[in-house]
C-alpha cells in the first residue's frame, strides 16, 4: 500500500473531501535544514489536488489522515504516464532512424530524425491519453487508513540523515 498524508477540508456525509500535497515541507524543510523535500516543491510548483473518498472513521475538517493507494493501481498509473510515452518515444526514435538509413541522410541528419520521430511519438501517446476520460479511479480505490497520523521527524525539527558530517 503506497501511503500520503492527506489534510481534510470538509466532510459530506459519508464521503470526506481531502487535499493533497498542499504544502511545500515543514518549515524546518523550508529553510534547508531538513530532509529537502520543501525545497523540492518549490521547485516543482507542486498544486494541491482534492479527492472525494469514503470516510469510515468520521475524519473532520482541518485533520490530517493518511491514505492508501493499492501498489497495484499505482503501477498501473506509473505505466500510463510514464511507461507508454517512453515506449511510444522509443518505438518513433526507432522508426526515424529506419526512415533516415533508407534515405542515405548523413549521421547528424539521422540522428536529428530519430530525436524528432521519438519525440512526436512521445508526445502523441501523451495528447491521446489526455484527452481520454483520464485513469480510471473510483473513490473506493484510495481509502483512508485506520491509523493515526505521527509527526514525522521531519516535522519535530529531527534531521535523520545518515551521511551528514557533525
Amino acid at each position: 500500500m503506497i501511503e500520503q498524508q492527506a489534510r481534510v477540508i470538509r466532510a459530506e456525509g459519508e464521503m470526506v473531501r481531502v487535499q493533497i500535497g498542499a504544502q511545500s515541507g515543514c518549515t524546518v524543510c523550508d529553510e534547508g535544514r531538513g530532509c529537502g523535500a520543501g525545497l523540492f516543491g518549490k521547485l516543482l510548483n507542486r498544486k494541491p489536488v482534492e479527492i472525494v473518498i469514503s470516510n469510515p472513521f468520521a475524519a473532520q475538517a482541518g485533520q490530517t489522515v493518511q491514505l492508501g493507494l493499492s501498489e497495484s493501481l499505482f503501477i498501473q498509473l506509473v505505466f500510463r504516464l510514464y511507461g507508454w510515452p517512453l515506449l511510444a518515444g522509443l518505438a518513433g526514435a526507432a522508426l526515424g532512424h529506419q526512415w533516415a538509413v533508407s534515405k542515405a541522410l548523413t549521421a547528424g541528419l539521422t540522428d536529428l530524425a530519430s530525436l524528432v520521430a521519438g519525440v512526436i511519438f512521445g508526445v502523441l501517446v501523451l495528447i491521446f491519453w489526455s484527452k481520454g476520460s483520464g485513469p480510471d479511479i473510483s473513490p473506493g480505490d484510495i481509502q483512508l487508513l485506520d491509523k493515526p497520523v505521527a509527526g514525522t521527524a521531519c516535522e519535530s525539527g529531527v534531521n535523520n540523515n545518515r551521511f551528514e558530517n557533525n
